[in-house]
This record gives structure tokens, C-alpha cells and sequence, in this order.
């Protein structure tokens, strides 16, 4: 066989390897990935009329202190930009209190109860983190959140104040969404669910980030019992 030909076959079986590369990488690299292991919900629904006011609060919550230059700012950037928009497509304005970034509790924490007299969204992120490497990057958090149309701060504070590490976030939803449901004497609509851990990869060359997905995933799941809401003229 001549030179020519075997320098031509293998330019042809260069640029098909990569090609083929290409298309794999677009096939398994370019999407969007969301997973988690182990997720319940826990949900009773009413249509009530509510104070147009929401408090939303977002503290990071983790026993021990995150690793040393990290932080999840992204996270909670993201997630006051989806909760937000959210709320103000049903008539409703987001009220964001209490918000502490990267709080490390004991488990001695007493937090004492805000005044508030509206719905509520509490979003309990138990552990995050990330994991970058030349295709993919990822992000990952423990999370809790509870939506109540009525402004029950304290089960939630009752759950928070007797968190412990050892606790699985199965037995607090469950434990949450039982004493809140005790707790209320008309109509309500109230919700709880729980991501022991949830994911969500990008190719490493996205435009947007991982946290965006990942809080994009956690905000949609308040939209049912956002749309049970119906405000009222006042706040």
C-alpha cells in the first residue's frame, strides 16, 4: 500500500476518533444531572387565602465547620433567586429573614422564635459541597424544607433545636410535619419533604453552575403548595 493512502486512511481514522469524541462528550456532558439518594414528601393541601408577605429563611445548618475557604454563597444566591421568582409569579412578595451562610450549631442551639404572620418556607441544609473536574461539575446538599400557609415557627424550631447528627432526615420530616400538622386549627396547607442527598451535574462548560441547577431543583418543589396560596389584599 503507498504512503499517501496510509497517511490519507489515517488522517480519516484521526479525525473520526474525534468526532466521535465530540459527539460523546455533547451526548453525556452537556446535559443536565439530577439525582438523590432517598426523598420523601410529606403534603396536605388547602387553597387559603394568606397575608401576601412570605418569610423564607435559609440557613446553611452543619455540625461541624465547612472546609476551609469554602462556602455556599453560590447556593444561596440561586436559591433567593428561584424562591423569589416563584413567589411573585402567584401574587406574592418573598420576605427573606434570618439567613445565616455557613452557621455552625451545637447541639445546645436555642433559637429564639421571629414574629411573623404570614406562610412560611424554611429550607434546612443539613451538609453541601462540590466536586470539579475537566467534564463535569458537581454539587450536592442534605435538605429539608418546610412550607407552612400558617406561620408555625415553632415546630420548626422544635425540629432544629433538637437536630443532632445522628438524626436521618426521614425522622425529622416526619416528626416536623406531624407536630406541625397538630398545630393547626383551621384551614392550611402545609408541605414537607426531604433530600437525604441531592445532586446535580453540568458539563464543565456550561454557562451556568451547578448550584443553579441544584437550587433551581430544591425552589420547584415549593410550587404546588405555592399555587394552594391565595393572597390577600394586606400583608
Amino acid at each position: 500500500m503507498k504512503t499517501e493512502t496510509l497517511v490519507i486512511i489515517a488522517v480519516v481514522v484521526i479525525v473520526t476518533v474525534i468526532v466521535a469524541s465530540v459527539a460523546v462528550n455533547h451526548v453525556f456532558f452537556s446535559r443536565r444531572y439530577v439525582s438523590w439518594k432517598s426523598k420523601e414528601v410529606f403534603a396536605h393541601y388547602e387553597n387559603v387565602t394568606v397575608p401576601r408577605n412570605v418569610s423564607v429563611s435559609i440557613p446553611v445548618v452543619t455540625l461541624s465547620a465547612a472546609p476551609e475557604g469554602y462556602n455556599a454563597e453560590g447556593l444561596a444566591t440561586a436559591l433567593h433567586k428561584d424562591m423569589a421568582g416563584i413567589l411573585r409569579l402567584e401574587g406574592l412578595s418573598p420576605q427573606f429573614i434570618g439567613e445565616e451562610i455557613g452557621l455552625t450549631v451545637p447541639k445546645t442551639l436555642n433559637i429564639s422564635e421571629p414574629k411573623i404572620n404570614g406562610p412560611v418556607v424554611f429550607i434546612f441544609i443539613r451538609y453541601y459541597g462540590s466536586e470539579t473536574n475537566v467534564l463535569y461539575r458537581e454539587c450536592y446538599a442534605s435538605v429539608l424544607i418546610y412550607m407552612n400557609s400558617n406561620p408555625d415557627v415553632g415546630s420548626y424550631l422544635s425540629m432544629v433545636n433538637r437536630y443532632s447528627k445522628e438524626d436521618h432526615l426521614s425522622f425529622l420530616a416526619g416528626w416536623l410535619f406531624r407536630r406541625a400538622k397538630a398545630n393547626e386549627t383551621g384551614p392550611y396547607s402545609l408541605k414537607v419533604v426531604y433530600w437525604d442527598t441531592l445532586r446535580a451535574r453540568i458539563s464543565s462548560k456550561a454557562n451556568e453552575t451547578c448550584w443553579d441547577v441544584l437550587a433551581g431543583e430544591i425552589a420547584n418543589e415549593t410550587k404546588g403548595w405555592v399555587k394552594t396560596l391565595r393572597p390577600s389584599g394586606g400583608s
